[in-house]
């Protein structure tokens, strides 16, 4: 039976990936940058997509920082249940 600590991580990974797809969704049209929700998700995201656009530019011109981040969150969300 998984851990509570292991339920937790497994959720808040859960749902900083549901978070990214709104991001990235946004992204797709012309929005108030003053907007509430485009500023709540900047807030959440950026620092995480700024650290992962320094190392990996865009790729024919596509910022692919969204789908890296939501990788790496599903490779660690399977690590957390294999052990």
């Amino acid at each position: 039976m998984p851990s509570t600590l292991t339920q937790l991580v497994d959720t808040l990974l859960g749902a900083y990936s549901l978070i990214l797809l709104g991001k990235a969704i946004v992204s797709w049209f012309p929005v108030n940058p003053h907007n509430p929700i485009v500023r709540f998700l900047d807030r959440l995201t950026e620092p995480v997509l700024t650290q992962v656009r320094k190392k990996v530019p865009p790729l024919a011109g596509m910022d692919l920082s969204v789908v890296l981040v939501l990788i790496v969150i599903s490779i660690l969300r399977n690590m957390i249940w294999s052990f």
